[in-house]
């Protein structure tokens, strides 16, 4: 449905969005507000690192394949996260975040269970 528009625009909009967004919530986002230019061009860095580069490549990446397809990368990738950050690095997790993880793990495989289904009897 994606294929007609020009993707450095949509790109532009999801930016302008979230831009948006968190400005409406700045005052509660931050208690103390930092003015050190290195924090800010660390938190730039790895915001275009971590999320326009990777929504970038996405956009044209995953242009012709199934939504579905796409809805489980997209939730593979924060799962993976606190997967290794639980497991390996021995974060702590209080119940709300295991609780939220649990609930996005049990959406994944209630939202793909059709198409899991599918390649099993394929199979």
């Amino acid at each position: 449905k994606s294929q007609g528009f020009n993707l450095m625009i949509v790109l532009a909009v999801q930016f302008l969005f979230s831009f948006v967004l968190l400005n409406l919530f700045f005052n509660q986002l931050m208690t103390e507000p930092k003015f050190d230019l290195r924090f800010y061009t660390i938190v730039f860095a790895i915001a275009i690192a971590f999320t326009v580069f990777p929504l970038f490549l996405n956009l044209y990446a995953l242009n012709r394949i199934n939504a579905a397809t796409i809805g489980i990368l997209m939730y593979i990738n924060p799962l993976m996260n606190f997967a290794i950050a639980f497991l390996i690095i021995h974060e702590s997790a209080n119940t709300i975040q295991v609780i939220g993880y649990g609930i996005i793990g049990v959406a994944l495989v209630i939202f793909n269970y059709p198409i899991l289904a599918r390649i099993s009897k394929q199979e």
